[in-house]
């Protein structure tokens, strides 16, 4: 039947959405994981421990 072509060709486009969709959450979530890892590193170098605390700018 004809319609079951145009469902096809939405379930299609979905599918392909969806993907994108999933490409853009992938790229979100490494932008998410670099900014745990640089907040991590400024905890470190507020509590001392981290390496070059000691030239951190905002301890003058």
């Amino acid at each position: 039947m004809e319609g079951d072509a145009t469902y096809e060709a939405r379930r299609q486009i979905l599918s392909e959405q969806r993907e994108i969709a999933l490409e853009k959450l992938e790229r979100v979530q490494e932008g998410l994981d670099r900014l745990d890892y640089k907040i991590a590193h400024y905890d470190e170098l507020i509590a001392g421990r981290g390496a070059g605390a000691e030239t951190c700018p905002n301890q003058e």
